[in-house]
């Protein structure tokens, strides 16, 4: 992040400023032109990287 992303999302976003640490060389993901999946995969989220199968 950027001071300028910071500030950004101080001002237009507050809420989510406020629950988040935004600061300065941490990293955001910044998403743009999301499209969700015709199927959805199921799978159980966790902290770490997870497999799924798919059920055919």
């Amino acid at each position: 992040m950027t001071d300028e992303y910071v500030d950004k999302m101080k001002k237009e976003n507050y809420q989510e400023y406020i629950c988040g640490e935004y600061q300065e060389g941490r990293y955001a993901w910044i998403l743009d032109n999301i499209e969700p999946l015709e199927t959805p995969i199921k799978a159980k989220g966790q902290l770490s990287i997870w497999n799924y199968e798919i059920d055919a």
